[in-house]
Formats: structure tokens, sequence, C-alpha cells
């Protein structure tokens, strides 16, 4: 979605987003909603200690496994273990 087709589309003017970070990305995620706000997007920040459930936007970290095939990060089965998307077929 477009920015401008999302302001007039809301009435409001503007565009929120959440980003969710660890403290360790704290620098780095003023540095982003920085970046946003000169676009319009209005960034609130919150920082967090563990992997969110739920999220908008999340700056952290996550390891993956050599395996080309990335199945436990998308797949509808991995909800709860691996697939930090929740992504559902």
């Amino acid at each position: 979605m477009l920015l401008s087709e999302a302001q007039s589309a809301s009435g409001s003017g503007t565009f929120k987003v959440e980003l969710k970070t660890m403290q360790r990305y704290k620098a780095l995620a003023y540095q982003i909603k920085a970046l946003w706000e000169k676009i319009g997007v209005k960034t609130n920040i919150e920082i967090v200690d563990t992997l969110p459930t739920s999220f908008q936007v999340f700056l952290g970290e996550f390891n993956v496994t050599k395996d080309p095939d990335q199945y436990t990060l998308w797949h509808s089965s991995q909800i709860n273990l691996d697939n930090i998307t929740n992504y559902k077929i």
C-alpha cells in the first residue's frame, strides 16, 4: 500500500507503526524511527526482552539453520514453534 493511499483512507493523515526491538538494537531502532518519520510514518518503539509473539515490525535476531529448506519459518504447522510470523496457509 502506498503511504498516500493509507493517509487518505484513514482520514487522519498519519500512518502509525509499532516497532518492537531488543535492548541491544535500541539505537538502531531510533535511527529507523527517524528515517520513517521523515516520510510520514509515525513510529512507536517498544523494548522487549524476548521474541514477541505479536508484532507489526520486529528488530532483533533470529538464528536460522544452514538448511536451505526453511520450512519451520513459514509453514502453518510450525506456529508457536519457529514460525515467528505466524503465517498460515
